[in-house]
């Protein structure tokens, strides 16, 4: 294959070309549509398209004003008024300082919903958190990375990777 031709892609994956003017390093087209990377603190590109998935990374660490056009957030968000009947918005970040942290006022604004999986050990639904995460160790007493598996909060029977995947599957 030359520089010039297209790699063979799995359904709906974007295609890697060296010379497509749909392909720029912020901006890939694909088979239904596109995704574009944007700044926070580029109010010119926040506003230049419309957007119908909106993934805002980081958040703790955004400006308060895009170029003292407003919230960076609150700037994408209203380029998703032509999807309004299925427009998502995902909001991430750890949160930082405890009274200035957006994605914790954002949390505090939403239902609060959380995702609960079920053991495929004995049915109980629960939310899968860090503390049920099991490692063994070496003689040394340091962790020994491969051998990580989640453990069910109430039989405490862990999962393989294959079931933990399943679970995720069926949250609710």
């Amino acid at each position: 294959m030359n520089a010039q031709s297209e790699r063979p892609t799995a359904m709906g994956q974007a295609e890697a070309k060296s010379r497509d003017a749909g392909a720029t390093l912020t901006h890939k087209r694909f088979p239904g549509g596109h995704i574009t990377l944007v700044g926070a603190n580029s109010p010119t590109n926040l506003a230049m398209r419309p957007i119908r998935l909106l993934v805002c990374d980081e958040i703790d660490k955004y400006p308060l004003s895009a170029g003292g056009e407003g919230s960076p957030i609150d700037l994408a968000e209203e380029r998703q008024a032509e999807f309004k009947a299925n427009s998502l918005t995902v909001l991430a970040c750890s949160p930082t300082v405890a009274g200035r942290s957006a994605i914790a006022a954002s949390y505090e604004e939403s239902d609060q919903r959380k995702a609960f999986v079920c053991c495929p050990h004995c049915s109980t639904w629960q939310l899968m958190e860090w503390e049920q995460v099991r490692f063994d160790k070496d003689d040394d007493g340091k962790i020994i990375a491969s051998t990580a598996r989640y453990e069910c909060v109430s039989c405490e029977r862990p999962w393989s990777e294959a079931q933990r995947l399943a679970a995720l599957r069926r949250i609710e």
